[in-house]
């Protein structure tokens, strides 16, 4: 059924077992494969992530021990994976819908917006964000913003019979 839980196991492929081993260079590796080889070699292992403007989030840019050095089995290998650029937030507040749009997809961010009535910014402009200038994110982060609806205007109206007629024309029901 479909919510009924499945159990996968996947063979690790022959097991190496030596009591040195020689390290290959993991560089531009999926996190999957690093921790594939790792595994089958014996090899203790941690991963650690920082930012890399030139190799692809994801991939492993550094490693503790240079690659064609020889290691024990159950040595401690440090492999970093790339978080992808370092993004730094700019001053949000005030811009336009369309701009912070833009500039959340140039830096491949995610946007989650949400509106309020506000009488010092201009509608469509940004109030507020959930990151501050200079704040930095990786790539995929979401950047949550409130998006000014402009100034809060109460309709005036002289008698009963004027709000009727503007309720009907709005469709509103009282």
């Amino acid at each position: 059924k479909r919510n009924d839980n499945i159990k996968l196991e996947f063979s690790a492929g022959e097991v190496i077992y030596e009591e040195e081993d020689k390290l290959i260079d993991f560089s531009g590796k999926s996190k999957f494969e690093t921790e594939f080889y790792l595994k089958q070699h014996f090899i203790k292992y941690r991963i650690e992530y920082g930012f890399s403007k030139d190799v692809k989030k994801g991939l492993v840019f550094k490693q503790s021990v240079k690659a064609g050095t020889k290691v024990k089995v159950n040595s401690d290998e440090v492999v970093i994976i790339s978080k992808g650029p370092e993004i730094k937030i700019v001053e949000l507040r005030g811009m336009s819908l369309s701009e912070v749009t833009d500039w959340v997809i140039k830096n491949k961010l995610k946007l989650e917006f949400d509106d309020a009535y506000d009488d010092s910014v201009k509608e469509n402009h940004v109030i507020s964000c959930n990151y501050k200038i200079g704040d930095v994110v990786e790539e995929g982060t979401v950047i949550k913003v409130i998006i000014s609806k402009g100034k809060l205007v109460m309709q005036s109206f002289n008698d009963i019979n004027e709000f009727r007629m503007w309720a009907q024309k709005y469709n509103i029901q009282y």
